[in-house]
């Protein structure tokens, strides 16, 4: 029950239990080894302690035996129990085993009497005995050739108070320990335990189809790399599925295009349905399921299928290549998957598509061939469509970008020809105004003509500019993304921290005047187009330059890295941000998220082409109001 419990607590309930077991233990273990050390160290010191004792009482002795002064003796006894510490007792036997002296005050106790015998030959010898006081450690060492024996005992009490002291001591130290390792875990629960929390709350929500979750850890340890990680698995994740319903949407008209032809093949599309073969090469038997008899126009069973008998339902034209592919499965365990026309016994021709591995022995030797057979025919019908469709798309794409370059490169001679003449107006109604002004005009009709030619006319003529220009730069703008689809790029390998400063340096002054600051990392090489490259980043500095912050001063930060066979670049800045919202419409063609700022929204969308057509990759993190950063994914420097 206890391991279902911790089995199903959280990692909270986990770390605080697996933390206090270990504590108690590591203090349990410590008191016990003490405990038992301590213990010997202290009966090691009684022993020598009442060795000493006992065998100096044996040589007090002799004299008062010897000259058989019973009150020397009684008087040696009571000072060796009196000055002596810890001694309980002592008495001296004689030789025949009579007591001579002893230190008891009501009398010598009857159990004490022969209860330990001193061996022949030994200095001395100690017994544990049990009395009414506690436990005695009785010693006992003989006096001068025999003549008797003298015994002492020391009482345990001291020892036993000692190990009791221990105990409470390491008690109270397991306590301590068990009290900071509450304490310990609370801090850890609170700085790694919550941040992991938040993780598993945001991987729940992901598993709940919520692709739009960020987890917000803001720690620079392993959990805030683990949360940066999570965001940026999260924003793939969530890109990716934009990408997936953008593919199914595009599928559903493709497919909503052949739904006529669809409908004549609904017996078609139970090709999906698979039938199944087994060779056994040893007895060359060749079995089939029912499906594949279906496939092969055959009631199941009606026929006996042999490898030979395949063979000759294939196409003559693909025997050869479906016979070698066999072989090269069974004798050199090569992939077996072939595509080759069938005429079945009845005329009709189709397309099979097969799949086989061989099955061997622990030596090597082929046992089975064992695979299946689908009738692709229809499939290979859709995708020839299908190719149809993207040529034809290419066709159109094509003739688009070719009817925009048309129409904005011709656009532009008439904007010239009306910014041209518009100029003549101007001189023109600088005449005008000079004539009506030296003329014999009334003047009523001189201070009307000051004033439309003061307030009105320059009025006007800022609207009609600001629209010539904001039209040449549409149409130039225009020309470029026009002229990307037929710019072929020149691919070599690039040193991106050389071409970034360069860029740098174009944009000199826009840092002068923005008063932005920058840094550049060591940067690993790609292959690339070396204009359409430099246009790309070009974009993003002036976009880092155009939407900086006015709290703070500009600053710009240009790194890279080589990851899974792509050189990786970030460009980030501490400007405005983007909002959540918007990520999804800035590399939309003329999309201005920041309205009021100059530009018609090409930049990105122009960077997002070029990139794209490196067969690369460029997408962006932002948190509104602190800064933004661009990342572009691009193929690593050939033979780097």
């Amino acid at each position: 029950m206890f391991s279902s419990y911790i089995h199903a607590a959280g990692l909270k309930k986990k770390f605080f239990i697996t933390a206090s077991m270990v504590i108690i233990f590591l203090g349990l273990s410590i008191g016990i080894i003490e405990y038992f050390l301590r213990s010997r160290s202290l009966h090691h010191e009684l022993e020598i302690y009442g060795s000493s004792i006992v065998r100096h009482l044996a040589d007090s002795a002799v004299d008062p035996i010897l000259t058989q002064d019973i009150v020397k003796l009684k008087r040696l006894l009571s000072e060796t129990v009196r000055e002596e510490e810890g001694i309980a007792y002592a008495y001296i036997i004689n030789s025949k085993g009579k007591i001579v002296a002893h230190s008891f005050d009501n009398g010598f106790p009857d159990g004490l009497k022969g209860i330990h015998t001193l061996m022949p030959g030994k200095a001395y010898s100690s017994m544990l005995l049990k009395t009414e006081k506690g436990y005695m450690k009785d010693f006992a060492a003989p006096i001068f050739n025999g003549i008797g024996t003298a015994y002492v005992g020391i009482s345990t009490n001291r020892i036993r108070d000692a190990l009791s002291h221990t105990m409470w001591t390491i008690s109270l130290l397991t306590a301590l320990l068990l009290v900071i390792g509450i304490l310990s875990f609370n801090f850890i629960a609170g700085t790694l335990l919550k941040p992991l929390d938040m993780l598993t709350r945001g991987a729940r929500k992901i598993g709940e189809g919520r692709y739009d979750i960020r987890v917000h850890v803001e720690s620079k340890d392993e959990v805030g790399l683990l949360a940066s990680s999570f965001n940026a698995m999260a924003e793939k994740l969530e890109a990716t599925i934009s990408a997936l319903e953008d593919d199914i949407k595009e599928r559903v008209r493709v497919e909503e295009m052949l739904r006529k032809r669809e409908r004549q093949l609904t017996e078609s599309q139970k090709a999906a349905m698979i039938g199944s073969w087994n060779l056994d090469i040893l007895n060359k038997a060749l079995d089939w399921s029912d499906e594949t008899f279906r496939r092969f126009d055959k009631e199941p069973g009606s026929v006996i299928p042999s490898e030979e008998y395949f063979v000759q339902l294939v196409h003559p034209d693909d025997r050869a290549s479906v016979a070698d592919a066999i072989r090269d499965a069974i004798e050199r365990d090569a992939p077996y998957h072939v595509q080759s026309r069938i005429i079945n016994e009845s005329g009709r021709e189709w397309v099979m598509e097969a799949y086989g591995v061989v099955e061997r022995d622990e030596k090597g030797k082929p046992l089975r061939f064992l695979g299946t057979a689908q009738d692709i025919t229809k499939r290979k019908e859709i995708d020839a469509e299908r190719e149809r469709l993207i040529r034809k798309l290419k066709d159109k794409t094509k003739e688009l970008e070719q009817v925009v370059y048309v129409v904005s490169h011709d656009l532009r001679s008439p904007l010239v020809n009306i910014e041209g003449y518009y100029k003549e107006v101007e001189f023109s109604l600088e005449d005008l105004k000079d004539a009506v002004l030296k003329s014999g005009a009334p003047r009523e009709m001189k201070e009307r003509v000051t004033e439309i030619m003061d307030k009105d006319i320059p009025e006007s003529d800022r609207y009609i500019k600001a629209s010539i220009r904001k039209m040449d730069s549409l149409l130039a703008g225009l020309l470029k993304v026009s002229r990307m689809g037929h710019a072929a790029l020149a691919i070599e390998n690039l040193d991106m921290k050389s071409l970034i400063s360069n860029v740098i340096l174009t944009l000199e002054y826009q840092f002068m005047k923005a008063g932005a600051n920058y840094e550049i990392s060591e940067l690993p090489a790609c292959a690339g187009d070396v204009k359409g490259i430099n246009q790309v980043f070009s974009n993003l500095i002036q976009n880092a330059l155009k939407y900086r912050s006015a709290e703070r001063p500009c600053f710009i930060k240009i790194s890279g890295h080589e990851e899974g066979g792509e050189s990786v670049y970030c460009v980030e800045d501490n400007g405005i941000g983007i909002k959540e919202g918007d990520m999804n419409k800035i590399f939309e063609l003329f999309s201005q998220i920041h309205k009021g700022n100059e530009g018609e929204g090409l930049g990105l969308n122009i960077a997002k082409k070029i990139v794209e057509k490196h067969n690369g990759r460029i997408w962006a993190e932002s948190e509104y109001g602190n800064g933004s950063r661009f990342f572009v994914a691009l193929p690593c420097a050939k033979n780097a």
